[in-house]
C-alpha cells in the first residue's frame, strides 16, 4: 500500500539485501510476541502440513499500548532497516499516535489489533477475517471495545465485521 512505499520505497532496498524489510518485520513480530501484554493468534493449513498462513498479534487491555508510542529516537534508529526512509516512518508513526490517543482518550481498556498478515496465496479465502474474529471474541468475553487502525485495503473488511470509522489520518506527502 502507498503508507508502506513511502516508509520502504523501493528505490532504497538494496539488491545484496532484497529481504531486508521482511527480515525486520519478522524480527519485530517475533519480539513482541514475547512481551506479556500481546497475545499471537496464527491460521494454519492443515491440507498443507500445518502450514502458517496468517497470524495477528493483538495488544490486551491495559496501558501496554502507550509504551509503544514512547521508543526514544536511540533505540528506535538503532533497530532501522537500511530500506526504511525514516523520516516517512516517524511521520506515519507521529500522525497514527495523534490518532490513537484523539480516539482513545486515554483509555487503555481496549484490544487493540496491532498487526495482521495473511500469505498472498491465501488472501480472500476468509483467512484474515477468522483472524479477526478472533480478536473480536476476546474483547467481547471481556466486555471492553476493540481498537484497530486501517489501510484502504482492510477497511472495506473491517467495516463489514461492524468496525465504524471514528477518525481518518492523512499523510501528506507520503
Amino acid at each position: 500500500d502507498g503508507i508502506r512505499l513511502a516508509c520502504f520505497p523501493p528505490r532504497f532496498t538494496s539488491s545484496s539485501n532484497p529481504s531486508e524489510e521482511l527480515h525486520w518485520r519478522a524480527a519485530r513480530y517475533v519480539a513482541a510476541a514475547s512481551l506479556g501484554a500481546v497475545r499471537s493468534v496464527k491460521a494454519i493449513d492443515e491440507k498443507a502440513g500445518g502450514r502458517i498462513v496468517g497470524a495477528a498479534g493483538y495488544l490486551e487491555p491495559g496501558e501496554f499500548q502507550c509504551v509503544d508510542t514512547e521508543m526514544s529516537g536511540e533505540r528506535k534508529c538503532k533497530d532501522m532497516p537500511s530500506c526504511c526512509d525514516e523520516d516517512a516512518l516517524d511521520e506515519v508513526r507521529r500522525v497514527l499516535r495523534s490518532k490513537r490517543e484523539g480516539v482513545l482518550r486515554g483509555d487503555w481498556n481496549v484490544w487493540e489489533l496491532s498487526q495482521v498478515f495473511v500469505d498472498p496465496s491465501y488472501q480472500r479465502q476468509g483467512v484474515g477475517r477468522k483472524l479477526l474474529e478472533w480478536g473480536i471474541k476476546q474483547a467481547d468475553q471481556d466486555g471492553v471495545p476493540m481498537y484497530l487502525e486501517a489501510t484502504p485495503p482492510g477497511k472495506v473488511m473491517y467495516e463489514r465485521l461492524g468496525f465504524e470509522v471514528l477518525d481518518v489520518a492523512e499523510f501528506p506527502g507520503i
